[in-house]
């Protein structure tokens, strides 16, 4: 778990049920972390709307990497496995995210799920990696940002 220290640096610019968005491009360029929480239920209104939130948010502000910290998810079902891949991963990938730096749930039953969530042929262009820790997600990112500016302007 990140501790309220770290995240005290990044300003908070969503927080809801199932996701909480921090803007961390003051220190890594295109970069953002997203706490994925909760039970996911395809026919919660405000599930579609935390996922629509984050997708306009990497559209808008242009985000290139996900720190996705699953600590607080729960359980994924197949039905919103699917959902995720063809929904959440495919738009998420055609508004610029490249690269999804993964920290591990806690749950049991979401640590069963997340490497099926991060299979890499159903996500799209997305390159995912999971991490045991904040920082080397962190460090991770701040050098793929640095090498991938270095020779685009994303």
């Amino acid at each position: 778990m990140i501790s309220n220290e770290i995240l005290a640096t990044y300003p908070k610019v969503y927080d809801g049920e199932f996701c909480t968005i921090y803007d961390m491009r003051q220190e890594i360029s295109h970069t953002s972390l997203i706490f994925w929480k909760g039970f996911y239920r395809l026919e919660s209104p405000i599930f579609q709307k935390d996922m629509k939130y984050s997708l306009n948010y990497i559209q808008d502000k242009r985000i290139k990497v996900v720190i996705s910290d699953h600590s607080l998810l729960k359980v994924v079902t197949p039905d919103v496995l699917i959902w995720l891949h063809a929904n959440w991963y495919a738009t998420a990938s055609k508004n610029g995210l490249r690269v999804e730096a993964a920290l591990e749930a806690k749950d049991i039953f979401a640590q069963a799920t997340l490497g099926k969530m991060l299979e890499a042929e159903k996500i799209s262009n997305i390159h995912a990696i999971k991490f045991n820790s904040f920082d080397d997600a962190r460090n991770f990112s701040a050098d793929f940002a640095k090498k991938m500016w270095a020779v685009s302007t994303l």
